[in-house]
């Protein structure tokens, strides 16, 4: 959205600098709102003052957007909706439980320094996973008059490209400047992370991991590879547990549970770092370093 802001700036939409973080890695979204009711991250109830000043700035319509907003309960929802009193349309998407968990522990890897194992992060994330509660808790909040899920699978989406589903959504005519954009948001996949999380535990300068993930974006950008930090039948495991909420949230906003149904395990062995890819990526890396270090 963030490369879209210009497009979205001529129909009417503004997608606002405040609760934006400066960091490069991180600045595509709204992540300092939830952080602030969170309690988190040093961010202050105060970027809410700073937004409500733009806002009145500005006319038409507001923009939020963070994946940290899945991280609130039902009290922090009601807290955020009161701290933004403002008619509300509330519109998420939704994957495989097993795929946002694997996803979000790249994420939280590369940018987070997290060096939790996958099943450490498994049994110990916040994220809300139940769908069901989700779409309640935010129906049931002040100020919020619709809630729309919508799955998230960039092969239904024209050009690959989720804000394309977004114009439907909101019955947007096509936005200019939306296709070619760079994809600030990608996970790295499993191998790339896991040499990342290797750099993060040689207490590697933030700086120089960063630049190490650019190098690894550009590399594995047409290797178009899985997550797989869980194996096939763990994932399915996961998938099985929310079976039947998954169910009843599909009936309730009229998706198609064929998209959320569990995948039959394969035999098939996740990423680790003994696996060659990640030993290959490991010895890239440090091939990588070395001639940074030469050329500095």
């Amino acid at each position: 959205m963030l490369e879209n802001a210009p497009a979205l700036a001529r129909h009417g939409i503004l997608y606002p600098v405040a609760g934006r973080p400066t960091l490069s890695a991180v600045r595509f979204g709204h992540h300092e709102l939830a952080w602030a009711v969170l309690n988190r991250n040093s961010a202050t109830l105060d970027v809410y003052r700073i937004l409500k000043n733009e806002i009145e700035q500005e006319s038409g319509n507001i923009l939020i957007s963070s994946e940290e907003f899945n991280k609130f309960t039902e009290n922090e929802i009601q807290s955020f909706c009161k701290l933004m009193p403002f008619e509300k349309h509330i519109i998420f998407y939704f994957r495989k439980q097993s795929d946002i968990y694997q996803g979000l522990y790249g994420t939280d890897i590369t940018y987070n320094r997290d060096l939790r194992s996958v099943h450490e992060y498994v049994e110990t994330t916040d994220v809300e996973y139940n769908f069901l509660r989700l779409f309640n808790n935010w129906r049931n909040a002040p100020g919020v008059l619709s809630v729309i899920a919508r799955p998230y699978d960039r092969r239904r989406f024209e050009s690959g490209n989720v804000v394309r589903d977004f114009e439907r959504t909101l019955n947007l005519p096509p936005l200019q400047g939306v296709d070619g954009a760079p994809d600030l948001n990608a996970s790295l996949p499993a191998y790339a992370a896991l040499a990342v999380q290797n750099l993060w535990r040689r207490g590697t300068e933030p700086g120089v991991v960063y630049h190490i993930v650019d190098f690894l974006a550009r590399k594995s950008a047409v290797e178009k590879r899985s997550y797989q930090y869980l194996s096939p039948q763990e994932a399915f495991n996961i998938d099985m547990s929310y079976y039947e909420t998954n169910q009843r949230f599909c009936e309730l906003t009229g998706n198609d549970m064929a998209f959320l149904e569990p995948s039959m395990p394969k035999d098939e062995a996740p990423e680790t770092f003994d696996s060659p890819t990640v030993k290959k990526t490991l010895l890239e890396v440090e091939q990588y370093l070395h001639g940074v270090a030469k050329k500095t």
